[in-house]
């Protein structure tokens, strides 16, 4: 729990740990093991009486957790004003209990298993703007007309738009319909893109080009653009260009690529920052419910 890492929440009161460096006086000093724990058991912020059956069309499968989220969604949004460059991503909350919520993630290394959140957070720090957690599918109350990527993004950013942000996005998300409706509600946008995306050039699905070769085509203001690196990866932009640019990589390697890899390199890993500020102090409670495990990780993104 924190940045010392015991076996159980009991571990942390404990006075006949041999390794002094291990050692954590300062819980027994806040409180009694069993006033804690007591305390974690009985925890309730929302009113059990007032949740919805499941059939119910309002049903919402986080009702426990349901005012920490709005009361977190709030502030974050009041207490900090965004730069231009955000981001839209999946942040995982592990878990391995069962929920109806809970997925399996095989491309996570950190959490396969857990709550899939999507986040709008600012590329250059971090910093979490919003949070919006995913019930699937079966549990949405309204249909996703423009599929789950486009309707994720679009209520995110709204409370944004015609302030000339520019949002990045990865493949989950981006679209020709996104990055149009976003540019024509003053919001720019880039972000890779799957092949077949209604709207994306025909020939983009087949392209198969010698390595450092791009290929764009301009519809508008919009610029899809093929660029072949060790695989062919595709781009939408609103706001960036094609020509290629010399720049160095995190580990000082200059890479000639497209101007708008180079954007997407540097604006997509807000989200990413942001969970690797909180791994530092993740508590990895394994024994609550899923709604507390959400509310510890609020806790923690309010506190970083």
């Amino acid at each position: 729990m924190g940045i010392i890492q015991k076996p159980t929440l009991a571990s942390y009161w404990e006075t006949q740990d041999n390794l002094w460096l291990r050692r954590t006086p300062s819980f027994r000093s806040v409180m009694t093991r069993d006033r804690f724990l007591a305390i974690l058991s009985n925890l309730h912020i929302n009113n059990n009486q007032t949740a919805l059956p499941r059939d119910h069309p309002q049903y919402d499968p986080m009702h426990k957790a349901r005012p920490a989220i709005d009361v977190c969604n709030t502030a974050f949004r009041k207490n900090y004003r965004l730069g231009r460059d955000i981001c839209v991503d999946e942040r995982i909350v592990g878990f391995k209990g069962r929920h109806n919520i809970v997925q399996y993630i095989s491309k996570k290394k950190s959490h396969q298993w857990g709550a899939k959140v999507w986040v709008l957070s600012e590329s250059d720090t971090g910093y979490t703007e919003h949070v919006q957690l995913y019930f699937g599918r079966r549990n949405r109350q309204q249909p996703y007309p423009h599929g789950v990527g486009y309707s994720v993004v679009t209520e995110l950013v709204e409370p944004h738009y015609n302030k000339f942000h520019h949002v990045t996005t990865d493949s989950l998300f981006t679209s020709p319909k996104l990055t149009h409706d976003l540019l024509g509600n003053g919001t720019y946008s880039t972000g890779t893109v799957l092949a077949g995306r209604k709207g994306m050039p025909l020939s983009f699905k087949t392209l198969k080009t010698p390595k450092g070769t791009v290929n764009a085509k301009k519809q508008g203001n919009i610029l899809a653009i093929h660029w072949s690196d060790r695989r062919q990866v595709r781009f939408l932009t609103s706001s960036d260009h094609c020509r290629l640019e010399t720049a160095s990589n995190s580990k000082g390697k200059e890479k000639v690529a497209p101007g708008v890899v180079h954007t997407y390199n540097e604006n997509m890993g807000g989200v990413d920052l942001g969970d690797q500020l909180l791994s530092v102090y993740d508590p990895d409670i394994r024994s609550v419910k899923l709604w507390k495990k959400i509310l510890v990780n609020l806790l923690l993104t309010a506190c970083g």
